[in-house]
């Protein structure tokens, strides 16, 4: 098993999404860690448009944000992993489509920053 994982990850294209789902998870932590302050009262958690700020809770429910990003690169890379040798097209795609979604997700902190300042 060490070895198909080891082939999957020779491979530029998965091991180059794998390295950029990393930073981007190391990323969404600094800038959550350097722009939430920890304090007593709550913070705005979530803004829509149409209704404003939905919802409000503790300053240390923003890293749900890297969780979820954690769990989503875990769930998708795992799931490339076993579809390599059905469907080599969809091996790409799925490690594609969560760099595209943790940039997302990395924008959702900046927001969340600003939206809290």
């Amino acid at each position: 098993m060490w070895r198909a994982i080891r082939f999957f990850f020779k491979d530029p294209f998965v091991r180059y999404a794998g390295i950029l789902c990393a930073v981007f998870i190391v990323g969404q932590i600094l800038i959550l860690a350097f722009g939430i302050k920890p304090k007593a009262e709550p913070i705005f958690l979530h803004y829509t448009t149409y209704l404003g700020v939905d919802f409000v809770g503790a300053w240390y429910l923003v890293y749900g944000i890297p969780l979820g990003s954690l769990m989503l690169s875990i769930l998708n890379f795992g799931v490339a992993f076993a579809l390599v040798r059905i469907d080599k097209v969809l091996s790409y795609l799925l490690p594609a489509w969560t760099l595209f979604l943790l940039l997302l997700l990395t924008i959702e902190s900046f927001l969340l920053i600003r939206l809290n300042a």
